[in-house]
């Protein structure tokens, strides 16, 4: 797990670093993005809802995995520099909900009531996710909200 949020931060880290000359133009950024979120988003909206408690660890597990994927081919994406702050800030804040969403998975792998551990962790989640699709809608990436 920790691998997989230092490879996300790193990710992070490296496209806003990377030199402008090789980013695409804003249209075209935006347009590459939102066509990674689209597809993304819509195989995450594609996971079947749990239906037993028993199916709560594997649905998250499943969510967090094909979450950090998606933000992965997101930072891979050099924004122009233009859109470096916008675009950086809304991955930052989509790695803070996919860091809330390990820690989720943590406590449910030794949850003895799955229901009331994720009921407890919906506000912050909720919050966090709020917060990101802010940032995506601010940076014009509005299928990744």
């Amino acid at each position: 797990m920790k691998k997989v949020l230092l490879a996300l931060t790193i990710a992070a880290v490296l496209s806003m670093s990377a030199t402008a000359a090789a980013a695409l133009s804003p249209t075209a950024y935006r347009a590459k993005v939102n066509a990674i979120c689209a597809t993304g988003v819509a195989a995450l909206n594609a996971i079947p809802k749990p239906k037993t408690a028993a199916a709560i660890l594997p649905y998250f597990q499943k969510s967090v995995t094909m979450g950090d994927k998606l933000v992965l081919k997101i930072a891979a994406v050099t924004p122009p520099a233009s859109l470096q702050p916008v675009a950086g800030h809304a991955i930052d804040l989509q790695v803070a909900f996919e860091k809330a969403l390990h820690k989720l998975v943590t406590k449910l792998q030794t949850s003895k009531n799955p229901v009331a551990t994720v009921n407890a962790a919906e506000p912050n989640l909720t919050k966090l996710n709020n917060k990101a699709n802010a940032a995506w809608r601010k940076a014009g990436l509005n299928k990744c909200a």
